[in-house]
């Protein structure tokens, strides 16, 4: 049994390849509060989970030399972030913030008939840093797309919800 910040229980699968200069990766990170991750996610990022619970997150994809890419799905309900843009203003990031929590999705899957939203993520890798950080970054880069997804994860995710519908 793996942890991440030594409170969120994790699972993670890595497959080396001896031929190509690249690994897969394969892993799961079980429910825990958004709260218990805040240290990771500032050292990459201006934002701090204020509220919010993490049903399951699951991903996967290849990490090459420079990058990776794969697939995430982030399921999650009550969220609420802060975000510190300028750190001497705090009026600014408390505009900042409120904008972003009206904007932001609170759950996904947003209803309860609808299907969660799973994401296509691409990560750069910092090449002064090792693999497992490719990793970290890799989750992180799909958490943010799935809240604020690109124009390609939204039209799949239209997509995923029409087939959902007619399927009933």
């Amino acid at each position: 049994m793996l942890f991440l910040a030594g409170k969120v229980e994790f699972s993670l699968n890595l497959a080396f390849s001896y031929s190509l200069p690249q690994f897969a990766f394969d892993g799961r990170l079980l429910q825990f509060e958004l709260t218990e991750i805040n240290p990771i996610i500032k050292a990459y990022s201006p934002i701090e989970f204020k509220a919010g619970t993490a049903d399951e997150i699951k991903f996967s994809g290849i990490a090459q030399s420079t990058r990776s890419g794969g697939n995430l799905t982030f399921r999650y309900h009550d969220l609420n972030i802060n975000l510190e843009v300028n750190p001497k203003e705090n009026w600014i990031n408390s505009i900042v913030s409120f904008g972003a929590n009206a904007i932001l999705r609170t759950n996904n899957p947003a209803a309860a008939d609808q299907p969660p939203r799973s994401v296509k993520f691409l990560a750069e890798r910092d090449m002064n840093k090792g693999f497992v950080n490719l990793i970290i970054k890799s989750i992180l880069d799909g958490m943010k797309e799935t809240m604020n997804p690109s124009k390609e994860n939204r039209r799949e995710f239209k997509e995923a919800k029409n087939d959902a519908k007619n399927d009933r």
